[in-house]
């Protein structure tokens, strides 16, 4: 892996998804910059990006930070990119997870949150799959979003980032169980077989980000994986029982699930409830509704059942359903780690 400098950086800009803007690790971004300030993203302090800019290995003078929550490569590509500056010397970029609707697999899969209307997880899998191994569906647009970067400033070094796999898949004690939102009989289990399905995908994901950074064959363009430094710290880690309790904090998880504490990191931060509507979770709130409506009667599993579902007064949605499978800030440190750890 090449060494990604340089270091004194002159202007850093971060694109990407929910994952690049750090929902919701740390507090509502307002350091300053393009993106200060504007809590329609979701932009979080405790993201990878914002530990980087003050890594002293970076040393970013000017910081612009352009993630929004919710956004594909296309979005990338139309909204974030006419916002660069094209004296940009060192970017990173995190995309795609929006392209092939991983939340449909969280909710398919794992919560099931719109109860009996929710899709059979095998099928889930499997078009997750076909939309990865459908190049006008991934790999083109993340291509044109990185030309596209490239084009506008042909100067910077671009840092095209994966995503982590989720699960250990080789314990068992999640074998039997389930992690469904409702007390349904025939809920899914998180079966080594499942969780190795889920991973697969996360691989055969970075696979494709690596080929389009590959095919752009420009040295200042790398992609990194980082997913190793995630190893010891996924959901069903042999000295966790899952899904968490509300009582049970876990720092050595580096994911939220529905009950981990956004404050848990942050004792002494942000005590907001609700964050932006534009983002993925919207769905999940969506497909709740859709469940009590279908099944009435049907009683939420008890483990989740002291969380909110209601909206706030201007239809913000709970963080709760924003912040599942997101990095927690210990996430981000790891991350910030990884990268900085390949700066000379």
């Amino acid at each position: 892996m090449p060494h990604i400098g340089p270091r004194d950086v002159t202007k850093f800009v971060a694109f990407g998804d929910s994952f690049a803007a750090g929902i919701p690790a740390g507090n509502p971004y307002t350091g300053g910059g393009t993106g200060s300030g504007n809590n329609t993203c979701s932009r979080f302090d405790g993201s990878y990006n914002v530990k980087l800019k003050n890594d002293p290995k970076v040393k970013a003078a000017n910081f612009d930070f352009l993630a929004c929550s919710g956004a594909t490569a296309q979005d990338v590509q139309n909204n974030q990119v006419p916002l660069l500056d094209q004296n940009a010397d060192f970017i990173t970029v995190t995309m795609g997870g929006n392209n092939v609707g991983f939340g449909d697999i969280v909710n398919g899969c794992v919560y099931r949150f719109n109860g009996i209307l929710a899709p059979d997880c095998d099928q889930v899998l499997n078009s997750t799959l076909a939309r990865i191994n459908n190049n006008s569906d991934f790999l083109n647009p993340i291509t044109n979003s990185l030309r596209a970067i490239m084009t506008r400033a042909p100067n910077a070094k671009v840092y095209v980032m994966g995503y982590p796999k989720f699960w250990n898949a080789t314990t068992t004690q999640c074998d039997n169980v389930s992690w469904n939102y409702w007390r349904t009989p025939g809920a899914t289990k998180m079966t080594r077989a499942i969780r190795q399905r889920m991973n697969d995908l996360l691989d055969a994901m970075n696979n494709k980000i690596s080929a389009a950074v590959q095919s752009l064959n420009n040295p200042r363009v790398t992609f990194f994986n980082y997913d190793a430094y995630f190893q010891g710290h996924r959901f069903c880690e042999g000295d966790v029982i899952e899904p968490q309790d509300i009582s049970e904090l876990r720092s050595n998880t580096f994911f939220y699930q529905i009950i981990t504490p956004p404050d848990f990191f942050t004792p002494n931060g942000w005590a907001g409830e609700f964050v932006s509507p534009f983002n993925p979770a919207k769905q999940y709130y969506d497909w709740i509704k859709a469940a009590k409506t279908a099944s009435p009667n049907t009683p939420v599993n008890q483990i989740y059942a002291g969380q909110s579902t209601e909206t706030s007064a201007s239809g913000e949605i709970p963080v709760w359903m924003a912040k599942i499978f997101h990095p927690t800030p210990e996430g981000h440190v790891a991350i910030s780690h990884a990268i900085s750890g390949r700066i000379p």
